[in-house]
């Protein structure tokens, strides 16, 4: 009996079969970075709702969004549009969380907020050097730069900063 796993990959090379060979690698490495976050993100949902921190309706919008978003580009993947897929699931992991940052509320964890943005950032731009296009990595790294200085000039200047490093260091 066939696996799941084995079913996607041949449904890929069908897929892919004429493009280059590293096309087949990237859309495999796709979907398994995909499957990632449609699996991670749920699991986020649930516990933002358990544990219910400041601005928790902000957190799940941005969360449905990055999943949304994943479904998105792996449904363009599974069309042939390796490029599209790319770049949508490249802009779905960076650019909520640091629009999320322009919301017209300072954030109640700002030194959380940053710590979740820097990694989140990291992770997107991984993911769009990988996978996006050169234009929207850049793009998308100019999106990043400009939220990481959003956060310090609205969040990280207030003295004593707000919030708790336990807070932090559970989220």
């Amino acid at each position: 009996m066939r696996s799941p796993f084995e079913k996607i990959r041949n449904r890929l090379d069908a897929i892919y079969r004429d493009g280059p060979y590293f096309s087949r690698v990237k859309a495999s490495l796709m979907v398994a970075f995909g499957a990632v976050l449609l699996g991670l993100m749920p699991v986020s949902m649930v516990k933002v709702l358990w544990l219910q921190p400041p601005h928790y309706g902000d957190r799940i919008l941005t969360a449905a969004i990055v999943w949304l978003g994943t479904l998105l580009a792996m449904h363009r993947l599974f069309q042939g549009r390796l490029a599209a897929a790319g770049n949508l699931i490249s802009t779905a992991v960076v650019v909520p969380l640091n629009f999320a940052v322009l919301l017209p509320h300072i954030p109640v964890e700002p030194v959380g907020t940053a710590v979740s943005m820097f990694i989140f950032g990291i992770v997107g731009l991984l993911a769009a050097l990988t996978f996006a296009s050169r234009r929207v990595a850049a793009a998308l790294m100019l999106i990043q730069v400009a939220g990481q200085i959003a956060i310090y000039c609205w969040g990280l200047r207030v003295t004593p900063l707000p919030g708790t490093l336990q807070f932090t260091s559970a989220t």
